[in-house]
């Protein structure tokens, strides 16, 4: 997929500039109309540096972000370290660590994006009812986070679904209204 369509939509738009056009990079021609919100991190590498040197790099940038995401995750409830080997255990898994460790892959940066989503609405859903706006801000970020991995991978559209629809569920009674708006909106 790197060599297919990842770092050939990098290079694109690290040559050109223009981030809005189509480009048909493989013999798919549904390649040319995925999301590309990961290749616009790879092309900023590719215009520092002028070559795609620093890709092995952002990939180990989003693995330390997830393995913080799921260790704030696991602290809301005293288990830190132990969400943080469990997301280790998964990123060297095969699949994560033979055909994406050194490319311009997304499924990295998707992760992460899911992890912060969940870990920023856990760390809201424990605030006080009385406080709001931070509870709508906490809200806010959540549903970017979430909105962002859908821009990375759509395959996570069942994924953020269900976070949205869990957080809404499990949100107390007299907010629960409110929360569906903030993550929904």
């Amino acid at each position: 997929d790197s060599i297919a369509y990842h770092l050939p939509h990098a290079a694109s738009y690290a040559q050109t500039g223009q981030i809005r056009a189509i480009r048909y990079t493989d013999y798919a021609w549904l390649t040319g109309l995925y999301p590309a919100t990961s290749e616009l991190f790879h092309a900023l590498g590719i215009v520092l540096m002028g070559n795609d040197v620093l890709s092995p790099g952002l990939n180990l940038i989003w693995l330390a972000l997830t393995l913080l995401a799921a260790w704030c995750l696991g602290s809301v409830r005293g288990l830190g370290a132990t969400s943080m080997l469990a997301a280790a255990l998964v990123m060297a898994t095969p699949m994560m660590f033979d055909s994406n460790a050194g490319t311009a892959d997304n499924d990295l940066l998707g992760v992460f994006l899911v992890m912060a989503a969940l870990a920023l609405w856990m760390r809201t859903a424990d605030m006080p009812t009385t406080d709001m706006r931070a509870y709508g801000g906490g809200s806010i970020i959540a549903a970017v986070a979430a909105g962002l991995a859908l821009s990375v991978k759509p395959n996570l559209l069942g994924t953020v679904a269900a976070l949205t629809l869990a957080a809404i569920a499990l949100t107390p009674g007299g907010r629960r209204r409110s929360a569906a708006g903030w993550l929904i909106g």
